[in-house]
């Protein structure tokens, strides 16, 4: 979340040796919470992170299950020596303080070094997820040629941009105003809080980007509506295959008429 959204409060849990920061944040008829937990230590550390809002998790979604590591409750991972990862959950809730920030959202209990710890992960679950879907994302297609155009009419690759931005813009129509039900949908959908953090400014580049090729657009459409390029491009056409261009032939008739009239002594030879 942005460090600036005024709804948004953060606090810093610190059960060592992790190291955890937490927001959350209010939103119609729930919350949304973002931990960042780190792991100062030379060893990879397990952790667990437990909701403590009076609602239910709706943890990030892979393929319609939960992400690796979470269930009902919330998350259990490992974080690597030396670094940190971040997670994030939606719950809907009516736990809240006077200003609208839900208080006291997670506990954090470092459960000790991740070497020989065994896994607890469905493996069904796993499966599931590691397919992936049947079709590619639009901003994920490749390019093909410029001249190439689709169903459209627009080029290829115009059309690939534009597709991308209405990803975006459709998943900040479904995140404007959303309740943590309709937040943790989007998450599903979109593969967790990863695919949504760069979002606004994602959305501020788009909008700058759509009016500049807007107005781009505007000007090159007026000049191209302006112009009339076929008859010089006929005649260097047919000047290049050595033919006579069609609005030459009659002058040319013309002049060898006169050619011929201009001679006093046509019977004459030379």
């Amino acid at each position: 979340m942005p460090p600036d959204d005024p709804d948004a409060r953060t606090d810093t849990v610190s059960p060592r040796p992790v190291q955890a920061a937490v927001t959350t944040t209010a939103t119609p008829g729930g919350a949304l919470v973002a931990v960042t937990l780190r792991n100062d230590t030379a060893v990879d550390v397990r952790v667990r992170v437990d909701n403590d809002l009076d609602g239910p998790v709706l943890p990030p979604r892979r393929e319609g299950v939960p992400a690796a590591g979470w269930d009902e409750n919330g998350f259990t991972g490992t974080i690597p020596a030396d670094s940190q990862i971040g997670i994030g959950y939606a719950c809907p809730c009516s736990d809240g303080s006077s200003d609208g920030a839900p208080k006291d959202s997670v506990s954090v209990n470092a459960l000790g070094p991740a070497d020989g710890d065994p896994s607890t992960r469905d493996r069904v679950a796993d499966a599931v997820r590691s397919l992936g879907r049947a079709t590619p994302p639009a901003d994920a297609v490749p390019a093909s040629s410029p001249v190439e155009s689709g169903p459209s009419g627009l080029p290829t690759p115009a059309a690939a941009w534009l597709d991308a931005v209405e990803t975006r813009v459709r998943r900040g129509e479904r995140l404007t105003d959303a309740t943590a039900e309709e937040a943790a949908a989007v998450l599903e959908d979109c593969g967790g809080v990863g695919a949504v953090t760069h979002l606004p400014n994602e959305l501020d580049e788009d909008i700058a980007a759509l009016r500049a090729a807007g107005d781009r657009i505007e000007e090159l459409l007026a000049r191209a509506t302006a112009t009339d390029p076929e008859p010089v491009v006929s005649s260097l056409a047919a000047a290049a295959d050595g033919e006579v261009p069609a609005d030459q032939e009659g002058r040319q008739s013309g002049n060898d008429r006169a050619t011929a009239t201009d001679d006093p002594n046509p019977g004459r030879k030379r």
